[in-house]
This record gives C-alpha cells, sequence and structure tokens, in this order.
C-alpha cells in the first residue's frame, strides 16, 4: 500500500532506504577490508534484481521495465558492479606483479571516467549544463594526474604494504571534494537531496582505511577503491528497494529534496 506523503509527514519512505543504505554501506567498509569475497558474493544481486523486473514487469522506483530511463540505470548498474566494483575486490585478493597492476591502473581509471561521463546523459537544464562542464573537467584531471604518475615513474594503483586496501594515487584530495560536490549536485537533481547521503560513505571508508593500514600513503589513495566498492552495494540495494510497494508505489509528493528539508526544519 502506497504511503501518503504530505508537508507535514516527518519520515517518509525514501528516508527508510537512505537509512538501510547507511548502515549496509558502512557495514561494507571494513568487509571490503577483511573480507573481500563476501563482498563479491553480492555482486551477482547487480544481474538478479534486472531479470525479476523485466521478467515479472516490476517497475523500478517509477521506471518501466525496457522504458529508456530503465535500461540506463540497469547500464549504470553492470558498468558499476562489473567494470569497477568487481575488479577492484578481485584486485585486493589475488597476487598481482607491479606489471598487472599497472595495467589495472590504467583500466580502472578508465572505467572511472566513464562512469563520469555516463551522467551527460542526464541533461536538461542549465544546471545540468554547469555540472556536465565539471564532469569533463574532473576526466581531464584524472588524465593529467595518470600522465603525471607514469612520466615520474610511479604507479597508479598499488596495494597497501599490509594487503588490506587497494590504493589509487590519480585523485587527489581536492579532486576527492570536487568529485563529492559535483555528485551530490547530480545525484540531488534526479534522485533527491536525502540520496546524497551516501557520498559520504566512501570518505568514512577512506579515513577507516587509512586507519587499517596503519596510515600508510596520503589519506586520499584509499577513496577509490571505497567508492568503487561501496557503491556497487549502494545501487543494488537501491535497485532492490525500488523494486518494493512501500518504496516503489509511494508518491515523490512533495518529493525527496522538499521531504529532507521539511524533516530538517521539523527538528530545527
Amino acid at each position: 500500500m502506497a504511503v501518503v506523503i504530505t508537508e507535514d509527514t516527518v519520515w517518509a519512505p525514501q528516508l527508510t532506504e537512505n537509512a538501510i543504505q547507511v548502515a549496509l554501506g558502512l557495514l561494507t567498509i571494513p568487509a571490503t577490508l577483511w573480507v573481500p569475497w563476501a563482498v563479491v558474493a553480492t555482486i551477482p544481486l547487480a544481474v538478479l534484481f534486472p531479470v525479476l523486473s523485466a521478467s515479472l514487469d516490476i517497475d523500478v522506483w517509477h521506471m518501466q521495465p525496457e522504458s529508456d530511463d530503465w535500461r540506463s540505470s540497469m547500464v549504470k548498474l553492470f558498468a558499476v558492479a562489473f567494470m569497477a566494483s568487481l575488479p577492484m575486490l578481485l584486485v585486493r585478493i589475488l597476487p598481482l606483479g607491479k606489471s598487472a597492476m599497472q595495467c589495472f591502473g590504467f583500466y580502472i581509471s578508465i572505467a572511472l571516467i566513464l562512469n563520469i561521463l555516463w551522467t551527460l546523459n542526464h541533461v536538461e537544464g542549465w544546471t545540468d549544463k554547469v555540472n556536465g562542464v565539471g564532469a569533463v573537467l574532473l576526466c581531464l584531471i584524472v588524465v593529467v594526474q595518470i600522465v603525471k604518475l607514469v612520466a615520474r615513474g610511479e604507479a597508479i594503483v598499488e596495494k597497501s604494504p599490509n594487503g588490506l586496501a587497494v590504493l589509487a594515487h590519480m585523485t587527489p584530495l581536492p579532486w576527492t571534494i570536487c568529485y563529492t560536490v559535483w555528485n551530490a549536485i547530480f545525484i540531488s537533481r534526479y534522485r533527491g537531496l536525502h540520496s546524497i547521503i551516501h557520498l559520504f560513505t566512501p570518505w568514512c571508508g577512506m579515513f577507516f582505511a587509512h586507519w587499517a593500514i596503519g596510515g600508510y600513503g596520503r589519506l586520499e589513495d584509499n577513496f577509490g577503491y571505497q567508492r568503487a566498492t561501496t557503491l556497487g552495494t549502494y545501487l543494488i540495494v537501491s535497485k532492490a528497494c525500488g523494486m518494493l510497494d512501500y518504496f516503489r508505489e509511494t508518491p515523490l509528493d512533495p518529493g525527496p529534496t522538499d521531504q529532507t528539508l521539511f524533516m530538517l526544519d521539523y527538528f530545527r
């Protein structure tokens, strides 16, 4: 049964999904370091939910199966799960030499760039156009960083000395800050302000992983591994929630962005 959302509603299903995402995201952080195989085991769910949606004709977050938005969303899910999350986790698990790690560095950098450029499929107004320029600049900075690392003979990615984390050197701290702001603008436009909280999960993971590896290297070197792995979990859980009536049949009225602001104003 759909939940009726009004301006007096303090807590909405979208915020329930948000709480679930935060809890699972925080659990994913230590799992990626100490039990990465457990996270790998969840990746096949990225195939299961789209198959169920298409075969049973179930909408996902108001997106009808086989619609353009549905296809775009599933492409995003597959790309993150199988081109970023899974490879990152396997590199964390498997023993690889320096040459293989450097090749992987090139690969994951391309995956990162493609993931950012995917957002250019959603350009409708001047805000999207300005944010699109930001997306291109973020990609160019990654390219520049890779060129600098290769010119210096340094690794693009490497494992921490204790083997718990994969360190990515092509995303300096200013880049991670700009990426987070850029992504927050994009997500709030299409999923609502409540959805941006998952962007803080890789930041929590970055600090936690830096502690877990004994402070080796730069703090921001942990961002890439945490972002790739926690984003996969986020998208899988999002699709699962989006197929349940409690979430799916709730009208986005007055909207998830306004709903979050109403909640904050209520407690103010």
